[in-house]
Parts: structure tokens; sequence; C-alpha cells
């Protein structure tokens, strides 16, 4: 059990929002629980969670490919899925995996190379494997536009259906513009309509590696910004530029209903201090030696300004979580907005400890140990005041 009793709080006063006259609003946050490592289990590589509405905690685990499950108050429960290719087992658990809750299923998308090809479905009420959903539309080919792309996102919806983003790699449009789709499926796996809703993909940049086996280094570095698209439990869809903070939504079938915005003025970019820090944290080490500096040094479509916008999501109250980028590169200044849009927060949080998801009044972290070292999930409880 890994139940933290303490009165610490991790107390951020927001930066000038006004309530109630001249009062001030604040949030607190008051860490409870870790769910990772513990004498019963080892969790590996944290690369997805989701919590249930119980408050049951599952963590997709890279290194053993499979799926942990924690009860809401530390203890382990068990595992499921393992390593393989049969129903309910999974060919990779990656970054790219994504874990979805609906009613009482759970949705945990398959990799197979860059994007997942299946997803498996299990119980919420005793945890069994219950069947494997088809990503990979059989009639994709009726369908044009979708040549060169496969499924990444799978989002279940209230009709039984599924709405399902279609990308292409980065190495198929490089420096091109490509364009995220948004088709609905049925539960075969066929495409029934789309696509609904477009997004434009990511920009990348490319520098060719001359090594001893040459290679095209392809990178999306966080300064280009991307689109942003999450649903809230009615099934409205909230999407993004990150490039401004304008939030539009759109119903269930791609159609527009209005838009939230507010001021933000966007960090300036600067490309020295911008080699300078990833040079520091060693950014991008993945890509090779000093490549991601080369790639960033010999660009020529480096923006003037940053992003104005990291992350966002809709938590289970239907609120709205929006990470911005200011100029500390130590935290993100995090708005919680009410449906309409109206500020209720602001609060300033370490971009180390990347907040994942918000359920049951509670914001669940991935954070490193500091005595093992090892990746960890963290609920805080929050605490508002009105």
């Amino acid at each position: 059990m890994r139940l933290i009793i303490t009165s610490f709080l991790v107390s951020l006063l927001l930066t000038g929002l006004p309530k109630k006259g001249n009062e001030y609003s604040d949030v607190q946050f008051q860490k409870q629980v870790e769910f990772g490592t513990n004498n019963e289990i080892i969790v590996g590589d944290v690369t997805a969670l989701s919590v249930d509405a119980k408050g049951q905690v599952f963590i997709a685990d890279g290194t053993q490919t499979t799926i942990h499950i924690f009860s809401p108050d530390g203890t382990y429960i068990q595992s499921m899925g393992r390593e393989g290719k049969g129903p309910g087992e999974f060919s990779a658990i990656t970054f790219n995996t994504s874990i979805e809750i609906h009613q009482d299923k759970l949705f945990i998308t398959d990799t197979q190379t860059f994007f997942p090809h299946r997803a498996h479905v299990f119980s919420l009420q005793d945890f069994s494997f219950d069947y494997t959903l088809k990503l990979l539309a059989e009639n994709r080919g009726d369908y044009e536009e979708l040549k060169g792309h496969y499924p990444k996102r799978v989002i279940p919806q209230k009709d039984g259906t599924f709405l399902v983003s279609y990308h292409k790699t980065p190495h198929q449009y490089k420096d091109s513009t490509s364009y995220i789709k948004y088709y609905v499926q049925d539960i075969f796996g066929k495409i029934v309509s789309g696509p609904i809703f477009k997004q434009k993909d990511r920009t990348n940049l490319t520098y060719l590696v001359k090594d001893e086996y040459p290679y095209i280094a392809i990178h999306s570095f966080p300064f280009f910004g991307k689109t942003i698209l999450d649903i809230s439990e009615d099934e409205y869809l909230y999407a993004l530029k990150s490039k401004e903070f304008k939030i539009d939504i759109y119903d269930s079938n791609g159609g527009y209903l209005r838009s939230i915005e507010h001021k933000f003025e966007n960090r300036i970019f600067s490309k020295s201090k911008v080699l300078d820090r990833y040079k520091e944290t060693d950014y991008g080490y993945n890509l090779g030696d000093g490549v991601a500096l080369k790639m960033i040094e010999q660009a020529e479509n480096l923006p003037e300004i940053w992003p104005a916008i990291d992350h966002m999501f809709i938590d289970d109250e239907n609120r709205i979580w929006v990470s911005t980028i200011v100029d500390n590169d130590e935290v993100y200044e995090w708005w919680i907005l009410d449906n309409s849009g109206e500020l209720i927060h602001k609060f300033e949080w370490p971009r180390n400890q990347p907040i994942q998801t918000v359920r049951n009044n509670k914001l669940y972290t991935i954070e490193e140990n500091p005595k093992t070292f090892e990746k960890e999930v963290v609920q805080y409880q929050i605490l508002m005041n009105e």
C-alpha cells in the first residue's frame, strides 16, 4: 500500500485571477497516494495511465508489456495482458499506447511499429478480456484521402461506434503538410462515416546524418506547436491549435458550435536560448549525438514565438485544463476553465511532473521517485477555494 498520510500541501497561489470583488481565488494540491513499484509488483516504463469512476488506476508498462491495476489507496490488484499476438495480448506497449475508459469497458491500443493496429477491450467488472477491436479498417481503400494513413487513437462513442484518428508517418510527409483525419468505425472495424473532422499534423525538421550508415532524422520540436483534440463525457469535441489560446468546440458529428478564447502573450522564441537549453538537457539524444542541435541550427523555418499551449484535456466534471508555455523553462502555467470557458484558477506546475488526468477531483501525474529514480503515478487531492 502506498497511501501517504501527510499534512504537506503543494499550495500554488493564482496569478491575478479576481473572484468575488477584490478577492483572489487559490487552488491547493495535497499529495495522497503513489502508484508504482512496491513489495508486490515491479512497474517498469510508465507510458500511459487512466483512472475509472471508482478511482482504480490503470498503468501501461512498456517494459513488461502489460497493464497494472491498482486500487484507489495504492494497493496492487493485478495485471492484465501480456506480450504476444493473441487475443488480449500486446505486440508492444509504447508512448503511442492509449487507454480509454468508456462505460464498463477498458480500451487499450496494441502498438505495431509506429501505429496501433488494434485495441483490446477488457471488462472493468472483473478485468477479464472481452474482445479485440480492429482499427485498420478493411474498407479504407474506399477513401482516397486515407491513402498512406494509419489509425492511432480510438475513442468509444455512446452509440457503440468508435471515433478513430488516421495519420501519416512523419517519414511519409516530412516537410510537407499533412492532416489528422477522424473517421467513425463500427465494432467490426469498418468505416461508416467520415472524415467528420480534420486537424493539421505536426511540423517536422529533417536532417541527413552522414554516418557509416546514413539516415534521415525527422523530428517535431515543441516550439512548432501542435493540434490537440479531447472529448468531453457528453461527446463534444474540444480542438485547438496550440499557437494561440483558442479552443473550438464541435458536436459529435464535427459540426462547429462555439469557441473559447483568452488573451495570452506568447513567449518570444530565441534560437540561441533554445540551443543552449537543449545542449544542457541533452534534448533529442535518441536522434543521434548532436543531431537535434544541428537540425535547429540549419533550419530556415523557425518560429518567432513559442506556442501558447502545451497540453489540454477535459476532466470528468467537464472542466477544461490547459497548460500554457511561460518564460520559466521549469514549469507550465496551468489554467482551469469551466465549461463556458470562464477562468476558474491558475497555478504553476513542474514540467518534469506532467499532469496526465483529473478524475473524482483528484489529479494524477507521472513523477520520478527521488529514492529509487523509477517513474510512478502520483495522486493529489484538489482543494479549490471558490
